[in-house]
């Protein structure tokens, strides 16, 4: 029989969304923002285990929660796509510079060790979604028919290309998206959730 439990929080600086997939007794940690150490302990106290990191994206908001995820789990394998590799390791600074927010706020696993992902893993079918960033990705699960976009495609919104990001590229992510069952839940990396069948009208695919 089909059983996930999802859990949601939302933390860090930016207001991000994380989600933590428990299916079939492993653990999934979908982005990891900062100030997210306090869920993970929550999470470790009441006996859920915690075997993925799927990392959507790069982006500085996404990923400086690793080390805290880490000191609590520190067997997690973080997965993220090597397009965004650069991103987590240089290109944030650059970022965060722009924003005016210290560069010792952001700290992340050193060495940074991470696997690139395959088509799929766990019970998500992994969909390239470049545009917002080079290497990002959406997480499809069938059965529920849920999506984790990540800062792909939100309610009644898409990501920004300023970061890193290609417009057109975006566009042709969205399309690709569209084409889910309308009826799929979105879940994305800020703000509520949503729907394909309401953003595809929004976007007019």
């Amino acid at each position: 029989a089909f059983s996930m439990t999802i859990k949601q929080r939302i933390s860090g600086m930016v207001g991000t969304n994380s989600y933590y997939v428990n299916y079939n007794d492993e653990g999934y940690l979908i982005d990891a923002p900062d100030g997210i150490g306090k869920w993970t302990r929550e999470l470790k106290v009441e006996g859920y285990p915690l075997d993925y990191i799927l990392l959507t994206h790069g982006h500085f908001d996404h990923v400086m929660g690793l080390e805290e995820v880490l000191s609590v789990y520190p067997e997690a394998a973080i997965y993220l796509s090597s397009e965004d590799k650069s991103l987590v390791e240089e290109g944030n600074k650059e970022i965060l510079r722009s924003f005016g927010i210290p560069l010792s706020l952001y700290s992340i696993p050193s060495p940074f060790i991470y696997n690139d992902y395959s088509s799929s893993i766990g019970p998500f079918r992994v969909i390239k979604t470049p545009g917002h960033t080079k290497g990002g990705v959406c997480l499809y699960n069938e059965e529920g028919n849920i999506l984790f976009s990540g800062d792909t495609l939100f309610e009644e919104g898409e990501g920004r290309t300023d970061l890193g990001g290609d417009w057109k590229e975006l566009v042709e992510s969205l399309r690709n998206l569209s084409l889910l069952p309308e009826k799929t839940t979105v879940l994305p990396g800020h703000g509520g959730k949503t729907d394909i069948k309401r953003e595809k009208m929004r976007l007019g695919f």
